[in-house]
């Protein structure tokens, strides 16, 4: 059986992981500024923290936007309950936003009539599978951005990260781009916010606050995402090998419908009236998913969200990914497509 993740360990990762234990130093230290710097360097932010994962990360940026018990955020429906869980945590209001038809990304033109509706002031805009949100326009529009780039980022022409949001949020959790095990960070251009963020992640204070927790990130969550972030740029190279392999099947590529440039290849998703089927289908060979599970109770008022979840699916696409066990997921999977392809026509 084909997982639809795998997250493997290198020799190298080890290494630094008993390097981390020899030392008998375990939390925030030369590790943990060593990945602040790394990813101040890679997303080119003058500002970056890390915290105990990407939720945290996530609440650390919200807290240093000035949310507070009463707000309202702008959060697309078509995303991970972790999101609006955040959000709930601070005492804010949740406002779902439908998403747009051809990248899964939140709609900026509804988000900016919500929150003028609502007089909301941030918004999480997710990258959606890798695919860049349209950041700039929500920025236009007054609207502090926090970018989830979790699924990934855009790309320049020179194939280096392309974000713009007032707060970068990566979550470093085994199942994400860059996987590793648990942990987060928050960039920023903004010193006083970073003031803020430094300042509510310890857990300490001089007098009781409400959001200040300890998210403290521990040195060998840190030291294995430095690792892993060492070959980033071959991780993308091999991503988008398999996506345009994938690709290469005209069938397959007729049930392709998102974004094919300037982004990473964080999933391959596939649009299917058949999902559930093809999923059942396909589960003596390899493992495939709904990428995304709805937290709304009601999704009438976001059709396009609502047809998102029942119709995408999602198809292994990861480094180790084998050239054998891509064939096979492709051969399976084109069978599948023609067994079941006549409810898509």
């Amino acid at each position: 059986m084909i997982p639809h993740n795998k997250l493997v360990f290198s020799r190298e990762d080890k290494a630094f992981l008993h390097a981390v234990v020899e030392s008998g130093f375990y939390t925030m230290g030369k590790h943990t500024a060593a990945l602040e710097n790394l990813c101040q360097d890679y997303f080119n932010y003058p500002f970056a923290i890390a915290a105990s994962s990407g939720s945290m990360a996530l609440r650390l940026a919200l807290i240093a936007a000035g949310v507070q018990q009463g707000d309202s955020v702008i959060v697309p429906a078509y995303s991970c309950s972790a999101l609006p869980n955040v959000v709930l945590s601070l005492g804010a209001k949740v406002l779902a936003v439908d998403v747009l038809h051809h990248d899964c990304n939140i709609d900026p033109v509804a988000a900016i009539a919500l929150a003028k509706q609502h007089a909301a002031k941030v918004v999480i805009a997710v990258n959606t599978f890798g695919a860049p949100a349209n950041v700039k326009v929500l920025q236009a529009a007054g609207l502090l951005v926090i970018e989830d780039c979790s699924h990934g980022f855009g790309l320049d022409e020179n194939d280096k990260p392309c974000v713009s949001g007032d707060f970068v949020v990566q979550s470093f959790y085994a199942t994400k781009l860059v996987g590793a095990a648990e942990l987060g960070v928050v960039l920023t251009k903004n010193k006083k916010c970073h003031a803020v963020l430094d300042a509510n992640r310890s857990g300490y204070s001089t007098s009781p606050i409400a959001g200040c927790l300890n998210v403290k990130p521990d040195e060998m969550n840190a030291v294995l995402v430095i690792s892993k972030l060492r070959h980033i740029t071959n991780n993308l190279k091999q991503r988008q090998a398999l996506a345009e392999h994938y690709l290469s099947s005209s069938l397959i590529r007729k049930y392709y419908k998102y974004p094919l440039s300037s982004r990473v290849w964080y999933r391959f998703v596939i649009c299917t009236h058949q999902a559930e089927q093809i999923i059942a289908a396909m589960s003596d060979v390899a493992v495939l998913v709904k990428p995304v599970s709805p937290w709304l109770d009601n999704l009438d008022g976001y059709p396009v969200s609502q047809c998102a979840f029942r119709n995408n699916v999602s198809v292994p696409l990861y480094p180790c990914l084998s050239e054998l066990e891509q064939v096979a997921v492709m051969s399976k999977l084109r069978t599948v497509l023609v067994d079941f392809g006549a409810a898509d026509e």
